[in-house]
Parts: structure tokens; C-alpha cells; sequence
């Protein structure tokens, strides 16, 4: 993960800090669908990001989004015409208010599909501080238009597309779910050369229509939450992460913040990926890599500050994220500050 961030720090570099920067790889005309002039994206805290937008073709456009960052603000004009946005996670994790007060969170790999509309203006958070990933916006009257040939031969119409997974029944958007076949839409738009990304996305927005046709309900989730519910399991994350050298039950937490066991612990592993005991072991474990390489704190009192009474628990925790015991990977991180 590490390397993500690494990555994703190389990209932002030129970014100033505060800043999201927003390239457009095209001529927008005046009816584009995400021209600057159309878009507003602040940051909430201290963060970057960058937007690189491309019109793959009349009716769809691309953007590639790449933020570190906790939360922005980001919102476009409404649009009177039919238009979906598909989102596509590649690392970190993803979630934004729609506009009926649900909350809709991707991790990595997954899609999701919703009208452009619902999320007009939007809260997006980013649970992990970091987060790339790429948008599809489809103007459907057009892109019926431009595939036309290939709709036909498939005997596919773009509102059946809208229906299926946007309209009645579907509460205004759809998630699909991490697969290989959610992979291979995707992964290879990231790293194109820029002359080739238009040609290469032309070709794979004929299949992602292709295939959205082909994609069966049980692969879909619809689970959303409220804002409400979101907030509080938020406040249950601060709570966790303020204090990691206490220890709470799903039982006290669920009494302290009201929430029923079962919904507390689904909201958290929507909202953070993992179920809370996972995720409170590798944050534990980050914290004490920190502390291992930036202090000479005894090992029994990094074990204590991470929620560990007991040395030997600690090391064993720690050798199962790392590979090594804390001692040697504090001797190890010492050898490299003097390289």
C-alpha cells in the first residue's frame, strides 16, 4: 500500500498544496458535459487532487481523478438531458452524498452506475486519505447516435442500460461489485500513453456497453446508507483511532452511539473496507511502524500506545503485517536513514 501512496504522491508532485488541478484533453464545445466551466470541485481540508479529462467520443467523456485528500466538495450543472455516470475505483476508497441523502461508497475495483444528476453537488470523502479512479459520463441520446451500427447488431438500446441499472427499482444507482470482469473493462486505461487514451477508451466504451447488457442481478449491490448512519459510524472510527490503547466491544460501541451490532459493523466495513477488528489491527500496526522509526520509545511502551498489554502479542501482531519483529525492523530502518 505504500507504494500506492508513493505513486499516487509522484503523480499529485506538481500540485500545490490546497489545489486540485483540472486538465482538459479537448476542445470543449459549449454543450460538453464536464468542461471546467461546468465544474466546481474545493477541497474541505488540507489536500490535493487532479482531474484529466478527455471527450472519447460526441456524448462520452472520461475523467481520470486522483486525490490525496480526506473530503471535497464537488458539484457540476444539472443537465436536462438523460446522462450516466459510471465510477470506477482503482485504489483507495470512494463515497458521496447522493441526492436523495443516501451514501454510496466503492472500494477497490468496484463500478457503480447512477444518473449524473443525483449527484450534482456533492460531499465526497475519501476514507483512506488517498484514492484514483476514473469517471464515465454518457450522454445517452448521443451515444446512441455514435454507436449506433453496434447497437443495432447487438439489439441494444443505451435507455435499456439507463433502466437497468439508474431507473425505477434500482433507487437511482447501481454497484458492481469487484471482479475480473470489472478489472479488464478498466485497468488498461490507466497507464496509456496520452496519444493513445481516446483511441483505446473508444474501444472499450463499446464494450463496457457490451457487457453492462450481459451483467446479471447477483452481481449487483445496492446497499446505501444514510447520512446520519455514516456520521456516526465516522464518530465511531474517531473514537477507535483517538484512543488505540483502549480496547471496545462491538457491544459498548453499539450502546455509546446507538447503532444495532449488526448495522454498526456492516457501515463500518462499507465505509472503510474492512470489518473493524481487521481494520483496527493494520491502523495499530501503522501507527507502531511509525513510532518504531521515529522515536526511541521502549518496545513495551509502542506495545501499550497501540492497545497491547502484552510485549509478546504485540511482536507476533507485528510480524504478521510485517514480516519481521518490531526490533528488527526498527535496526532496519535505522541502517537506512544513514544510506
Amino acid at each position: 500500500m505504500d507504494e500506492v501512496k508513493l505513486k499516487l504522491k509522484k503523480k499529485l508532485r506538481e500540485v500545490p498544496d490546497g489545489k486540485i488541478a483540472i486538465e482538459n484533453h479537448f476542445e470543449g464545445s459549449s454543450d460538453s458535459l464536464l468542461i471546467e466551466s461546468n465544474l466546481y470541485a474545493t477541497l474541505f481540508e488540507k489536500g490535493k487532487g487532479k482531474l484529466e479529462i478527455y471527450e472519447i467520443a460526441p456524448g462520452i467523456e472520461l475523467c481520470f481523478r486522483t486525490y490525496q485528500a480526506r473530503s471535497l466538495n464537488f458539484s457540476h450543472d444539472c443537465l436536462e438531458r438523460r446522462t450516466i455516470e459510471i465510477n470506477h475505483c482503482r485504489f483507495g476508497r470512494i463515497g458521496w452524498e447522493m441526492g436523495d441523502g443516501s451514501a454510496l461508497y466503492l472500494g477497490e475495483g468496484d463500478m457503480s452506475l447512477h444518473d449524473m444528476n443525483s449527484c450534482a453537488h456533492s460531499e465526497i470523502e475519501f476514507p483512506l486519505e488517498y484514492y484514483q479512479g476514473l469517471c464515465i459520463f454518457m450522454d445517452l441520446d448521443r451515444v446512441q447516435e455514435e454507436f449506433l451500427e453496434l447497437l443495432k447488431s447487438a439489439s441494444l438500446d443505451v435507455n435499456q442500460i439507463y433502466e437497468k441499472f439508474c431507473g425505477r427499482g434500482t433507487d437511482g444507482s447501481t454497484t458492481i461489485l469487484a471482479s475480473s470482469a470489472v478489472d479488464s473493462l478498466f485497468s488498461v486505461l490507466y497507464d496509456l500513453p496520452e496519444s493513445m487514451v481516446i483511441p483505446y477508451a473508444r474501444v472499450k466504451m463499446q464494450e463496457l456497453m457490451l457487457r453492462l447488457k450481459l451483467v446479471e442481478s447477483p452481481a449487483f449491490s445496492r446497499e446505501k446508507y444514510s447520512r446520519d448512519q455514516i456520521e456516526t459510524i465516522q464518530k465511531v472510527h474517531a473514537k477507535l483511532i483517538e484512543n488505540l490503547d483502549k480496547r471496545y466491544t462491538i457491544d459498548v460501541l453499539s450502546g455509546e452511539f446507538l447503532m444495532n451490532q449488526t448495522t454498526l459493523k456492516a457501515v463500518f466495513k462499507k465505509v472503510y473496507g474492512k470489518p473493524i477488528a481487521s481494520y483496527m489491527k493494520d491502523y495499530r500496526m501503522k501507527k507502531a511502524s511509525e513510532m518504531l522509526k521515529e522515536s526511541d520509545m521502549l518496545l513495551s511502551g509502542v506495545a501499550r500506545a497501540v492497545g497491547y498489554s502484552s510485549q509478546s502479542k504485540f511482536s507476533r501482531a507485528f510480524r504478521e503485517t510485517y514480516g519481521i519483529v518490531p526490533s528488527r525492523y526498527r535496526q532496519e530502518q535505522m541502517l537506512a536513514s544513514f544510506e
